[in-house]
């Protein structure tokens, strides 16, 4: 039993923690890097965004609940005070509006109350009644907003495999559990995560093949327009923001090897304070956070 209350809450991990696939979905999109913030987000890139209807109306999407999940990481580090105080200026900086900053604000508490009472409610089985408690949740919080909908099918898919794991019978288990997975990937495949997926793997391949700028642009054209309008071109402007930060960086290493090859012998502190004002001077606040976690990374 315990097994299988771990597969199910495996794959209701997208309620519970931060999805993996929309994060890489949100790899090829574009991103605002938030200002102060949390420690343990520092270096680190705004997953997700925020949209609204023609009337002005919030539209809670995955793009949304993604960008809240990125929030929601930093609940180890701040308390719900604090957390939810840098959530409210973060969201005011970016949608500045009132009335959006309320409809969003909104959301995010009910988002976190459905979180809430979802893992509460794991911990007690993974029941039919569970089951209908979480849908019920999650039609209490959100109705039929595009998360809702899509959240609605993961957890029917999340009960479904634990209701396969419990068949005894080994032949009708596998039986079973090959069913889910073919729909499964059925289904990814029409998403428009799976078809952004295999989008990105077409252009990544013409890449490797030495495809020509043209090639590749039309392949864009042809996998991501289909999925929103004007895709492709924000795809290669971001492929050209990449390109410029590669470059920043890499000047700014050979200068600071350079620098630092120029003061040889000379003590700690000057050297630091060398480096730091060379830093200040290519690049911004947010963007030193960024590099430092690079170099962090390139130290491991």
């Amino acid at each position: 039993m315990k097994r299988h209350m771990r597969s199910l809450c495996t794959l209701l991990s997208a309620t519970l923690a931060v999805a993996t696939l929309a994060t890489a979905c949100a790899d090829e999109s574009e991103t605002r890097e938030f200002g102060d913030v949390p420690r343990s987000l520092a270096g680190t890139e705004a997953d997700g965004q925020f949209s609204f209807d023609g009337a002005g109306a919030f539209v809670f999407d995955e793009q949304a609940r993604l960008a809240f999940d990125y929030f929601s990481t930093a609940d180890g580090e701040l308390s719900p005070e604090a957390l939810d105080a840098w959530v409210s200026t973060e969201v005011r900086e970016l949608v500045g509006d009132a009335d959006a900053h309320a409809q969003i604000m909104a959301a995010w508490t009910a988002y976190l109350s459905f979180r809430a009472e979802a893992a509460a409610a794991l911990e007690v089985s993974a029941s039919a009644d569970i089951e209908a408690q979480l849908l019920a949740s999650l039609d209490a919080h959100f109705g039929e907003t595009p998360f809702a909908v899509a959240e609605r099918e993961r957890i029917v898919q999340g009960f479904d495999l634990h209701a396969a794991y419990a068949i005894t019978d080994e032949a009708a288990r596998a039986a079973e559990l090959a069913r889910l997975s073919a729909d499964e990937a059925e289904r990814f495949e029409q998403s428009r995560a799976g078809r952004f997926l295999a989008g990105r793997r077409a252009v990544e391949a013409a890449r490797v093949e030495g495809a020509s700028p043209e090639a590749v642009e039309a392949l864009r054209v042809e996998h991501f327009d289909a999925l929103e309008p004007g895709a492709a071109q924000r795809l290669a402007a971001l492929d050209a923001r990449r390109a410029e930060w590669a470059r920043r960086v890499s000047e700014y290493r050979a200068e600071r090897d350079a620098l630092r090859g120029e003061l040889v012998g000379a003590a700690a502190p000057e050297l630091d304070a060398a480096v730091e004002a060379l830093e200040r001077d290519r690049f911004s606040a947010a963007e030193r956070r960024r590099l430092h976690a690079l170099d962090d990374i390139a130290s491991e």
